[in-house]
């Protein structure tokens, strides 16, 4: 490893994982969960990154905000290929690190930017920095809201992967417009519902028709996960971003029974858990 320059001292940034798409809000939702990404860097005579890469985004990422060489080290809570935003944490991590190490601002809004053009969409890197759920318009303007504290969320996580390029293609170049419209419609009880906790109105978002149906054809135990919770009692439960890891939405009444349905959809392969909204971007001290 490259030797850090006299005085460069070491900072550590961590950012969350996160769920994308949510069901109908494809690209442009996404929620941040309670499992954690952090990366460590500091001044260098080289650029250096220590984690795997194979990618090479860990270096792009850096070189996007310092022309001053720095090395980088990364260490994840985030499980990759399960539709956990696991390559935005790294990518968000790694931006705010590099600002604070070159004595720049860690500025939000900067980082999100720079992530897009990375990642090529919002909701994942936006969830990351800001925490919590967000909503993104296509030009890149983030609107942040709280889950309401009842909401209860389980995360179902299969032993099966599925590559994020892999499961993009296989969505058709076009949907019927009445598709379309309903997931406007759904959209809307998705937002509202997980902001204020009302479970009817997330019973509502039912199954989204954009690109769930053809994700599952590919990891059908995706299917078996969420018709269970639904079937267990859960207001609402969908694939988080490519899949195969689900989320189910429920209250603490029914937790239990529907933890136990989807384990038993997985067939002894993988697990379920209770989990967190995430909180956004920390400087480590």
């Amino acid at each position: 490893m490259p030797d850090s320059q006299p005085g460069g001292e070491e900072v550590s940034v961590s950012t969350a994982a996160s769920s994308g798409n949510l069901g109908p809000g494809f690209d442009y939702i996404g929620l941040a969960l309670d499992l954690r990404t952090t990366a460590r860097v500091s001044l260098s005579d080289a650029w250096h990154v220590s984690s795997p890469d194979p990618s090479g985004i860990i270096l792009k990422a850096a070189q996007a905000v310092s022309d001053q060489p720095v090395s980088i080290h990364l260490t994840s809570e985030i499980p990759m290929g399960k539709g956990l935003g696991s390559s935005a944490a790294c990518i968000t991590a790694t931006l705010g690190a590099v600002l604070l190490a070159t004595s720049q601002p860690l500025d939000l809004d900067r980082i999100v930017h720079e992530g897009f053009e990375l990642e090529d969409h919002y909701d994942n890197v936006a969830a990351a920095v800001y925490g919590g759920l967000v909503v993104c318009s296509p030009q890149g303007y983030v609107k942040c809201f709280d889950v309401h504290e009842r909401i209860r969320i389980l995360i179902a996580l299969p032993d099966e992967t599925l590559p994020t390029d892999l499961a993009r293609l296989a969505l058709p170049g076009d949907v019927p417009l009445g598709a379309a419209a309903r997931t406007a419609s759904r959209t809307v009880f998705l937002i509202e519902g997980l902001r204020t906790g009302n479970l009817d109105l997330l019973k509502e978002v039912g199954q989204d028709e954009l690109h769930e149906p053809h994700r599952i054809r590919m990891r059908p135990v995706i299917g078996k996960v969420i018709t269970a919770a639904r079937s267990a009692g859960a207001a609402a439960a969908v694939m988080s971003g490519a899949g195969p890891a689900v989320l189910a939405f429920t209250t603490g009444d029914l937790e239990e029974a529907i933890g136990a349905a989807m384990l038993e959809a997985l067939d002894g392969a993988g697990e379920v858990r209770r989990i967190e909204t995430g909180s956004g971007i920390e400087q480590l001290v």
